[in-house]
């Protein structure tokens, strides 16, 4: 099935008996099962499946939460699991690196170096932490700090310019620093609105605006990194140009994806101080559709100015997040309703941390 997965993915649903999985059947049973299921039902709430209603069941034991920033489980780990574990258990953790799921012992996500100190060596990591509570080894982790973030960013110099690791990856670098709490105690949220000029600032627009785009689901815009996993051979997780290219499935020619027609970009000023993003990160939309159901997507980016290594720049994907209308309200239940008038679409992108750079003339940082 694996040389054949993008064919199997343009048939879907599966059925059972009628892929290569039914030579395990348990396994086939179980992804036709759960892709039955698009509502937050009973069948995905069960134990095993479902930590946060179920957390009085769960034993008081010490547990570290890890995940990282194109971890496809980031905002479960950091939003959820550990959320709601830290505020009724004791001895809670959690480490969030610029990693992929199962990549902490990788300096690189995706096409992005972030250095040898943004990797975690999971032996020694593992071993420390159960010696201290099935030994009783006194090694002082229950003192540390409960949450540890690597702060994304910085480039080859600290100067933001975009550099080429000699492996060829954006050097983007980083570090570690300790927080009392997640989101971090320092934490203001900031709001930023989307203008019909194309501007993302934190300005209220002075008059109300409208923006249209026609998209065609037999064609959508194509999956380029992010917070993904399992999906060998159709797209790989991490931090990429979002700029097409054959290694994409999807893409059809080398263009920037801002320029596609189905997407509308809203793009800061160059800024004029160096910005850190770290924490949850929300987007609600006032939308309509012709369409009686519609798939919604928002995605954050760190734009790199040209530079000599790159030409063209680099759009860097930092977060993103997905919403389908009719799960607008809650997932627990889908509401199909007429989406001709404007509706508020409320959706959460993945939580992020991430600093970037002060604009000059020269290199005009900016977020999109």
């Amino acid at each position: 099935m694996a040389a054949h997965v993008k064919d199997y993915i343009q048939h879907l649903p599966l059925r059972k008996g009628t892929t290569p999985m039914q030579l395990a059947p348990d396994y086939e049973d179980w992804i036709v099962e759960a892709m039955s299921h698009g509502d937050n039902d009973a069948w995905w709430k069960r134990k095993g499946l479902n930590v946060i209603d179920h957390v009085a069941d769960y034993a008081d034991i010490p547990v570290y939460h890890l995940s990282g920033w194109y971890d496809s489980w980031t905002g479960q780990v950091a939003d959820q699991t550990y959320a709601k574990l830290a505020a009724a258990k004791h001895n809670q953790k959690l480490i969030m690196g610029p990693w992929t799921h199962g990549g902490a012992s990788r300096t690189y996500s995706g096409d992005v170096e972030f250095g040898p100190e943004s990797t975690l060596n999971m032996e020694s990591f593992s071993i420390r932490w159960y010696d201290r509570w099935m030994k009783g080894v006194e090694n002082g982790i229950e003192r540390e700090p409960p949450v540890r973030l690597f702060i994304m960013g910085g480039g080859a110099d600290g100067s933001g310019a975009a550099a080429k690791s000699k492996d060829g990856r954006l050097i983007h670098s980083g570090h570690w620093r300790d927080e009392s709490h997640w989101p971090p105690a320092a934490m203001k949220k900031v709001d930023y609105y989307l203008a019909s000029n194309g501007l993302l600032a934190s300005d209220v627009p002075k008059a109300p605006g409208k923006l249209e785009w026609r998209f065609d689901p037999a064609h959508p815009v194509p999956t380029m990194g992010g917070g993904i996993s399992s999906f060998a051979g159709v797209s790989e997780p991490g931090g990429y140009d979002q700029r097409c290219s054959p290694k994409f499935w999807g893409c059809t020619d080398t263009l920037p994806l801002s320029s596609r027609n189905d997407i509308l970009v809203f793009q800061t000023p160059p800024l004029e101080r160096d910005t850190e993003v770290t924490g949850p990160i929300t987007v609600t939309l006032h939308v309509s559709s012709s369409a009686p159901d519609t798939d919604f997507t928002a995605k954050l980016l760190d734009v790199y100015p040209p530079s000599k290594d790159y030409p063209a720049g680099f759009d860097l994907n930092l977060t993103d997040g997905i919403v389908r209308a009719r799960y607008r309200e809650s997932f627990r239940a889908r509401q199909i309703t007429d989406l001709r008038r404007s509706r508020d679409g409320g959706y959460c992108a993945l939580p992020d941390s991430q600093p970037i750079q002060e604009g000059t003339p020269d290199s005009p940082g900016r977020v999109q």
